[in-house]
């Protein structure tokens, strides 16, 4: 009995962008596979991310929910395209973990995994991956500024594997289209349809920035303790909790702080 293909495709999807349609589409027919499939990173580690790791006050992020409509709009058009679901591991989520369970899903099938030059180094780190690069092949597209068959021969584990590691050329189709493209265009007030696909725009297009929160600064050092632990994130959030107090002192509210020049001396 012939085997399925299926392609499997991680990432934010912040939203999803033509370009990442048009990658999986190319890996997809490069392979003569059934499906592509993509896999979103979960909602809590994209807080992580965007807010607590890059200090943005700004919530500029999708819901699990609202990523996992974008992709699945994709399926009117492109009806071997899909969502599969949201990485395990919370703040640190496990792509090897979760490629695994997805594997353990499907029955006579055989799998692909579509991955970026520039993460194909991460691979040999992840936990049992031999036993997962003997089930799953990889597809990694190009990126220009990297040498793929060079990674490849210097590295142990992913030299054993070269038959079944295959690459996927680049398309002038996707340059210059990202997420944050698009993000930043909206922030603008700018027209960003040509970088995006019609189902997830329709979607995505119906928003504005009040749909995107604000943090505080309390909510902001809060983030940072939420979202890392141990000694790093004290004198991380310490070092917020100064730059608010500084803050304060800038623009200072009389109305509200009282003589500024009293609170000064009072402080020292």
């Amino acid at each position: 009995m012939n085997k399925n293909k299926i392609v499997l495709f991680t990432g934010s999807f912040n939203p999803v962008t033509r370009a990442h349609r048009k990658l999986l589409q190319d890996a997809v027919e490069s392979v003569n596979a059934d499906k592509g499939l993509f896999i979103c990173t979960n909602g809590d580690y994209l807080i992580k991310k965007i807010v607590a790791r890059k200090r943005n006050k700004k919530m500029f992020l999708l819901s699990e929910e609202q990523r996992k409509e974008m992709i699945e709009s994709l399926s009117k058009e492109y009806p071997n395209l899909g969502f599969e679901t949201f990485e395990l591991g919370g703040i640190n989520p496990a792509t090897d973990r979760t490629l695994r369970r997805v594997m353990r899903n499907y029955n006579n099938t055989e799998f692909y995994y579509l991955v970026g030059a520039d993460k194909i180094n991460s691979i040999p780190h992840w936990k049992n991956v031999e036993s997962i690069l003997e089930n799953m092949s990889l597809i990694v597209y190009e990126r220009e500024d990297i040498n793929i068959e060079e990674i490849i021969n210097g590295n142990k584990i992913l030299s054993k594997y070269k038959d079944k590691i295959s690459i996927l050329k680049a398309n002038e189709e996707t340059d210059g289209v990202s997420s944050s493209k698009i993000r930043e265009l909206f922030e603008e007030g700018k027209d960003y349809s040509s970088l995006m696909d019609k189902g997830p725009y329709e979607i995505f297009s119906k928003l504005t920035m009040d749909d995107f929160k604000e943090l505080s600064d309390d909510e902001l050092i809060d983030y940072t303790l939420k979202y890392y632990g141990g000694a790093f994130s004290g004198n991380t959030a310490r070092i917020l909790v100064y730059k608010n107090n500084v803050n304060i002192f800038k623009n200072w509210d009389e109305k509200l702080l009282g003589d500024r020049e009293s609170k000064i001396n009072n402080t020292k």
